[in-house]
């Protein structure tokens, strides 16, 4: 019987275009409008536990084969909310991975999570006033 972590298909690096972390981050925050509230409360979720467990921003320090399995944990987590958010932050792990250690990677996920939560809270507060 094949083993099923064989059969994930993650986006190739290789086949990654070289974008800036800023349009990987834009991109990223797109995909995330297009989910309901309650995908997007589970990718910000999944952020924070990444932030603050042990490894867990691993994804975003280098492209290595050290971190894969983080990488591919985290994929398959995403993937099952929606394959686009998966898709769009494989890219932009992979953008940040490949800035350097000057990207900050860690201050850059809670950047996200503060965008996610103003967008959440935003389209919560047009919801109720729409009644």
């Amino acid at each position: 019987m094949a083993n099923v972590r064989n059969r994930v298909h993650l986006p190739q690096s290789g086949k990654l275009r070289l974008v800036r972390v800023e349009d990987a981050f834009d991109a990223l925050l797109r995909t995330c409008a297009e989910l309901p509230i309650a995908y997007r409360e589970r990718f910000t979720l999944f952020l924070l536990k990444q932030s603050f467990l042990f490894g867990g921003n691993a994804c975003y320090v280098a492209w290595e084969k050290w971190n894969e399995w983080q990488r591919r944990s985290a994929y398959l987590s995403l993937s099952v909310i929606s394959e686009d958010l998966a898709n769009s932050w494989y890219a932009w792990a992979w953008a940040l991975s490949n800035e350097g250690s000057s990207c900050r990677p860690l201050e850059r996920v809670f950047c996200l999570i503060g965008e996610l939560t103003e967008q959440i809270a935003m389209e919560e507060v047009n919801q109720w006033l729409r009644g």
